[in-house]
């Protein structure tokens, strides 16, 4: 962040912050009636949003300020032979935004309880 994107990066996280604020507390029941609110608010607050897909496929790239995709951040998965099959994590699209989110959380220094289904 610069102090040339400041204002633009500032209006980029929070529309960032109000989908997974917000958005991520919703059951799967209201997910479609948040995202038509949030699609027909967020043009009012940044205009280059990627309404492709859904809202929650998308996040801040720090390194230039554009939207990237989760699903590009996803890690290859890497199978062990030797590691007991309990052990193993497959790293998802899921898997990488929750991770993302707990870890600005926790460098925020909030604590932090994640509940939900299990991904099994």
């Amino acid at each position: 962040v610069t102090t040339e994107n400041l204002e633009t990066m500032i209006n980029k996280y929070f529309v960032f912050s109000f989908i997974w604020t917000l958005g991520g507390n919703f059951s799967d029941g209201s997910l479609k009636k948040f995202e038509e609110f949030a699609r027909s608010i967020i043009p009012e607050i940044i205009q280059d949003f990627p309404f492709e897909n859904s809202v929650w496929d998308w996040m801040v790239d720090i390194s230039d300020g554009s939207w990237t995709q989760w699903q590009d951040l996803v890690p290859e998965f890497k199978y062990d032979n030797n590691a007991p099959f309990f052990n193993l994590i497959v790293p998802t699209v899921d898997s990488t935004r929750i991770k993302y989110v707990l870890k600005a959380e926790i460098d925020g220094g909030f604590h932090v309880l994640l509940g939900g289904n299990s991904g099994v």
